[in-house]
């Protein structure tokens, strides 16, 4: 049987928590800012025009594509196109890393790391991915969801006109 952990652990455990939940916290102000760019885009630029259906979709993956797609087929977004894509490379780049962090298991300590395992489903099959993290690559991948955050934010307020 297994030893209940010691309480060094349980402080670095809690501390990965309070990193996760910044990295957390910090991807809804990218939400946030993402959606105010798709929107605009929708209403002000001809986005409605070239979308594939009636609506705004919710998904940020989903987001991203329909971007890329209108800064591609707009030529009113053409003063916009060498700042937008970068922005949405950066976006879908710290998805992922989202994705890698919040749609994890946690599986306890491993050489002085967390060990983490993500399950993902293709043709029936289940495949297992291991995962290492410590406090401060989570942190790091915070601190660049944040700064994504703030410079979607600002295009968001040019974009608007504001």
């Amino acid at each position: 049987m297994d030893k209940p952990p010691s309480k060094s652990e349980i402080t670095e455990v809690n501390e990965l928590c309070c990193a996760i939940g910044h990295v957390i916290v910090q991807w809804g102000f990218v939400e946030h800012n993402l959606n105010i760019c798709v929107s605009t885009i929708w209403h002000n630029f001809g986005g409605n025009k070239i979308a594939k259906t009636i609506e705004i979709d919710k998904f940020q993956r989903r987001q991203i594509v329909f971007l890329r797609d209108c800064f591609k087929m707009l030529d009113s977004l053409s003063p916009f196109k060498d700042e937008g894509i970068p922005l949405l490379n950066r976006t879908a780049t710290l998805l992922n890393e989202r994705d890698d962090i919040i749609h994890s298991t946690y599986a306890g300590l491993w050489d002085d790391s967390f060990k983490f395992y993500q399950f993902s489903f293709k043709e029936q099959m289940i495949y297992i991915r291991k995962l290492k993290r410590n406090i401060n690559s989570v942190l790091e991948t915070r601190k660049k969801i944040q700064d994504l955050a703030t410079d979607l934010g600002h295009f968001g307020l040019r974009l608007s006109g504001k």
